[in-house]
């Protein structure tokens, strides 16, 4: 395996590990004070940018397991192409936190990088 397909199978890895994340931050919530546990988010706290979030943590973690398999090339370019123009169109807009948005770009252009590097392990193309 050559070092750049490994570099990408890592990068596959921890775009799903940070897509999962994402997807998490989209759908669950804290519960009320005095109980323990995890919540998820009901009907009426499902706002469109919650949605957003999670639509891009599961195409993520979709696409970061596809590059971690080796067979996710065009899933991987094409979600994190997607992704990427998707965070220009929100800085440019102004929808969420700069950070938060700039945070899903870097991920978006990692998964887009490292699904247009992903190659054949080295064999020529048939």
């Amino acid at each position: 395996m050559r070092y750049v397909d490994l570099l990408a199978r890592f990068t596959g890895l921890a775009v799903a590990a940070a897509g999962a994340a994402l997807a998490g931050r989209g759908l669950l919530v804290a519960p009320p004070a005095g109980v323990s546990g995890i919540g998820i988010v009901g009907p009426a706290g499902l706002t469109p940018l919650r949605v957003a979030a999670a639509v891009a943590g599961i195409a993520f973690v979709v696409a970061g397991l596809g590059v971690l398999a080796g067979r996710g090339r065009s899933v991987a370019v094409s979600v994190g192409g997607v992704l990427v123009a998707a965070v220009v169109v929100g800085l440019a807009t102004g929808v969420g936190s700069s950070a938060g948005v700039l945070g899903v770009g870097a991920v978006a252009l990692a998964l887009l990088l490292s699904g247009a590097s992903a190659g054949s392990g080295g064999q020529p193309s048939q």
